[in-house]
């Protein structure tokens, strides 16, 4: 079955494998595999950090220091 979501937190417990598409590129990968910050930030081309809290998954950008001003 194929399920599109922006929202994964509410399906993490019915999903063996997870493809994620960003930035013209994917990974495909156990939701361990690709919800890792190595992972995102090769496929958004900035730095990502993936927290893990209570279950939950949070993913934040990490602006470059450029755009600090």
């Amino acid at each position: 079955m194929l399920f599109v979501t922006h929202e994964i937190n509410p399906v993490l417990p019915y999903v063996d494998r997870v493809l994620y598409l960003a930035g013209g590129g994917f990974q495909v990968g156990t939701v361990e595999e690709v919800f890792t910050s190595a992972a995102l930030s090769r496929l958004y081309g900035v730095p990502v950090e993936v927290v893990r809290v209570n279950g939950r998954i949070l993913v934040a950008g990490i602006p470059a220091a450029d755009e600090h001003g």
